[in-house]
């Protein structure tokens, strides 16, 4: 077996682990087991290496699906707009347009909410901003607003490692943090 089918396994176990966390109502372990699920198969993405493109776009529509249950929005958004570079089978096809559906209606439901996976590259305790830089497209960089009192314990913890951002976007367009966790 090698190391991405073993990845895959294991990220399958986890969603029914979070499936089986839903059914009894702990959402929020079921959201812990949705991220790990998610953090797995997008490792399998990126460990494929075959030729087998059809192979290669059901992994990636595996990790799209997990993101949208994982409720990271913009992850699966890349991910379904990368999977459109592929020649895809037509129930393939079927299949990341019903997820592209699924996903429009959590972000009409979602839309002010936002999480961006990045490098913390700046930080300015006087305004309360830190920058991050997104992993996936190095040219974009988001501008933060932390609570003023955890500004220093988020430099401290998190300076120039890859974290996870979950925030609100406000009606002015800035972004204020609701949780910040670091990046698998």
């Amino acid at each position: 077996m090698n190391e991405v089918t073993i990845l895959h396994q294991k990220a399958m176990e986890f969603a029914d682990e979070a499936r089986l966390a839903l059914m009894e109502g702990k959402a929020e372990i079921a959201q812990s087991f949705f991220e790990k699920a998610y953090n797995l198969e997008r490792e399998a993405v990126e460990k494929f290496d075959y030729e087998d493109i059809t192979g290669k776009a059901i992994l990636i529509r595996s990790a799209a699906a997990l993101a949208i249950e994982a409720k990271f929005f913009e992850p699966a958004q890349y991910l379904l707009s990368n999977i459109k570079n592929y020649r895809l089978p037509k129930y393939l096809s079927d299949e990341v347009e019903m997820l592209e559906n699924e996903l429009k209606k959590y972000i009409v439901a979602n839309e002010k909410w936002i999480q961006i996976t990045g490098i913390l590259t700046y930080a300015n305790a006087e305004n309360n901003e830190i920058k991050i830089q997104q992993i996936e497209n190095n040219s974009i960089t988001y501008t933060i607003i932390v609570p003023h009192d955890l500004i220093n314990e988020i430099v401290k913890l998190y300076w120039a490692d890859s974290v996870i951002i979950k925030g609100k976007r406000e009606d002015s367009g800035a972004i204020r943090m609701s949780k910040i966790d670091k990046a698998a």
